[in-house]
């Protein structure tokens, strides 16, 4: 009886290790699963925002040129890109743009496609011009924020018709100055300086196509 009452007991540990390893198992799958759902949906929200980009590149003449693209099949909107120039270059952070700044309006650009943008300002010898980064819209309605030195981020900022009245407290001076915090830092009582400039135009060559686009071809 003895024997018996002591072989009872071992299978009904085991069955009650079995049953716990089961349910930890069982959990540790269903967070699995949902980390990998949301790392998926992390992905897929990002598609269109990861294939656009800026840089700038040193030219003849020690000029440099900026260019943004956009890799993406579709368009995006409310292009806003920040340029900066000074003597100084890059000191410490907190103040990595130490003269002039300005943001760029660009308003739409076109999938699969290329634009130049050329020294705004005119840097003599020992100075630089660089994007600082940029915001946008993509097809999903979602605005996107990326400053050159970190990872792209979502902005929590409803969508706006431009307005270049830098006094203005709406909408349009809220989105611009979140661009302007993540490119420049907070502007505090400093004025921004912003210039709406249609691709195309004087300044701004018009965007030329690219070969090589989508998701695959980053």
């Amino acid at each position: 009886m003895l024997i018996a009452t002591m072989i009872a007991t071992f299978v009904a540990a085991g069955g009650l290790v079995a049953s716990a390893w089961t349910g930890y198992y069982q959990v540790k799958t269903s967070q699995d699963q949902l980390t990998q759902s949301k790392e998926d949906s992390e992905k897929e929200l990002q598609s269109q925002a990861s294939l656009v980009s800026s840089w700038t590149m040193d030219g003849k003449n020690d000029k440099t040129t900026g260019y943004f693209a956009n890799r993406s099949l579709d368009p995006i909107s409310q292009v806003t890109i920040g340029v900066a120039t000074g003597s100084d270059g890059e000191s410490q952070e907190g103040r990595l743009y130490n003269d002039d700044k300005q943001l760029l309006y660009l308003s739409d650009v076109p999938p699969c496609s290329i634009i130049t943008i050329p020294q705004l300002w005119a840097p003599g010898n020992g100075q630089y011009f660089t994007i600082a980064g940029f915001s946008f819209i993509d097809v999903r309605g979602q605005r996107w924020g990326r400053d050159r030195y970190k990872p792209l981020k979502a902005m929590d900022l409803p969508a706006t018709a431009p307005n270049t009245d830098r006094g203005g407290r709406g909408s349009e001076h809220n989105r611009l100055e979140a661009t302007w915090k993540i490119l420049f830092g907070d502007p505090g009582k400093q004025t921004m300086a912003i210039a709406v400039e249609r691709p195309g135009s004087s300044s701004i060559p018009a965007p030329k196509p690219l070969k090589d686009c989508g998701a695959d071809k980053k």
